[in-house]
């Protein structure tokens, strides 16, 4: 039946073929000989196995390559040997592409579950565990689970993270707002039931004794699918993307998966700050800490920016022959603070500098062994950044303009934007104001104009009409207003209807005109 061909497929039925055995023990077989490349430390303080799911695509074989090269070059600075590393990839290819790249534990990819048939590429990280338990060969008896877009920046050791059998130890996940007793969440009733320890905000860097994790894992992905498949759980969670619950169950499904599970495994966590950062936060924390960066999140120092999701492009293959490279990372000594008058805001750019550089070493590395070559750098480009109401921080190029369906066209024209964003006020300027910045700076400019004009004066006509147009047309409106034509904002104020037509661009001929201060934009 269907039903006994899915559960061959995922492992999960004890009476496997006996080719099927054959096959998985010949591929864990070659992924091991990888792992036992990275030997043990001498030193059993800092035997620790660490493991990161990933899929099987170029996206994550660059985060692969520098997590593993940030691994061994903090580790090397520390006089140890390079500790044990293996990726747990989510593929059904095979021959398995980039196999070899970084020690590797394949397995069948979970994105769209068997039992529900929900598609979730994050039920891979509980399914890959829970894999490499079972038909792989754990490395110690401390075992430290991370994520795929981290940068080791210091050895990682018993008794830096002072991990026990019973305690494991994990960062702080501080949006993870449902684990409270006030917010309502039908699966976490559900989990009160047989919970043995306190729900906890944790997630991303845990480390556990291999026992612990053979006990969290199955129920941690159990909790996944409940929480994915019940409606009475969506709202609420601390994710920002799925507008409460509103538009389907919350990416961070998975991480309430944990919190749940490890709940009913009886996992009472050491809760710590001082094992993760994302980029950008304020550190005053003494080495070796933080021990990784987690660079989810968008950075920029000055005009430099990176963004991990702009390179997801299946077509931007930064692995491949002859290779690419984001545009080189700046130094330490282009750091905007003094280390002595300021040292919060120097740590928090230093950190994510020299994480940067591991990253474009590690793809720098692979490019020379592997083609030949160090491979060629995107061209830089300058950003303006800003965090927007939901506290998400944005970065856009200043020096592009929107473009057709093939994406942003590049131009050869250099334009600043204003450096104080605020100063653009909602007043009777209002329209020529917004033109003048979105041809300045891009349609990012736009939402932040409609924040700043949001609540001014009742009796102000532009303000009125801005209302009415989001009323009649969407919150999005501002982004659309962007791409105004020669008709003219006043018109399209007064518009009672607006076709969809005029948001949309025709032609790729002078779109880099738009840079053009006081051009109005060909639709």
């Amino acid at each position: 039946t269907s039903s006994a061909r899915m559960k061959r497929r995922f492992g999960l039925d004890v009476a496997a073929s006996r080719a099927g055995l054959l096959a998985w023990t010949l591929l864990l077989g070659r992924a091991f000989e990888w792992s036992d490349a990275f030997a043990a430390p001498k030193n059993h303080n800092y035997d620790i196995h660490i493991l990161f799911s990933t899929e099987c695509d170029q996206y994550f074989d660059w985060q692969s390559l520098g997590l593993v090269h940030s691994a061994r070059v903090a580790y090397e600075k520390a006089g140890l040997p390079p500790p044990k590393i293996t990726r747990l990839m989510a593929c059904d290819e095979q021959p398995p592409p980039s196999e070899d790249i970084v020690p590797t534990h394949v397995h069948p990819n979970y994105a769209i579950n068997p039992k529900n048939h929900d598609h979730y590429t994050a039920y891979n990280k509980p399914f890959s565990v829970m894999h490499f338990l079972e038909h792989g060969t754990p490395l110690s008896e401390w075992i430290c689970v991370i994520d795929a877009d981290m940068v080791i920046r210091s050895p990682i050791s018993v008794e830096n993270t002072g991990v026990g059998k019973g305690t494991p130890v994990a960062a702080h996940y501080g949006y993870l707002q449902a684990v409270g007793d006030d917010v309502y969440m039908a699966v976490k009733e559900e989990a009160k039931k047989v919970q043995k320890a306190p729900f906890q905000r944790v997630g991303g860097f845990i480390v556990y004794h291999v026992d612990d994790l053979k006990a969290v894992a199955p129920r941690w992905l159990y909790y996944t699918e409940r929480v994915r498949t019940d409606k009475d759980s969506w709202a609420n969670t601390g994710d920002i993307f799925n507008d409460n619950g509103k538009k389907g169950p919350p990416w961070i499904s998975e991480m309430y998966g944990y919190v749940f599970g490890a709940a009913e495994a009886g996992m009472h966590h050491i809760v710590e700050n001082r094992f993760m950062l994302y980029p950008g936060y304020a550190s005053r924390l003494p080495e070796p800490y933080p021990l990784v960066v987690h660079y989810g999140l968008a950075w920029n120092m000055g005009d430099y920016a990176f963004d991990k999701h702009w390179f997801k492009n299946a077509r931007l293959n930064m692995t491949a022959c002859p290779g690419l490279l984001w545009p080189k990372p700046p130094t330490l000594d282009q750091i905007p603070y003094d280390q002595s008058s300021n040292p919060v805001d120097y740590a928090r750019n230093k950190i994510m500098v020299q994480a940067l550089q591991l990253l474009y070493d590690g793809l720098r590395e692979h490019h020379i062994k592997v083609c030949g070559e160090e491979g060629k750098e995107l061209r830089r480009h300058r950003y303006v950044c800003w965090t927007d109401s939901r506290q998400v921080h944005e970065c856009h190029p200043s020096n592009k303009c929107p473009g057709d369906r093939e994406g942003l066209v590049e131009t050869n024209y250099e334009v600043l934007c204003p450096n104080d964003l605020p100063s653009l006020q909602c007043n009777a300027g209002f329209v020529a104001q917004f033109r003048s910045a979105t041809v300045l700076c891009g349609e990012h400019v736009s939402p932040h104009i409609a924040r700043n004009c949001s609540g001014k004066a009742e009796n102000d006509g532009v303000n009125r009409e801005y209302k009415q147009l989001i009323e009649r047309f969407g919150k999005d409106v501002t982004t659309k207003l962007g791409r105004l034509s020669t008709r003219g904002q006043t018109e399209v104020f007064n518009r009672e209807t607006a076709p969809s037509s005029l948001f949309k661009w025709r032609g790729t001929a002078h779109l880099h005109e738009c840079l053009r201060v006081g051009d109005r934009l060909n639709v």
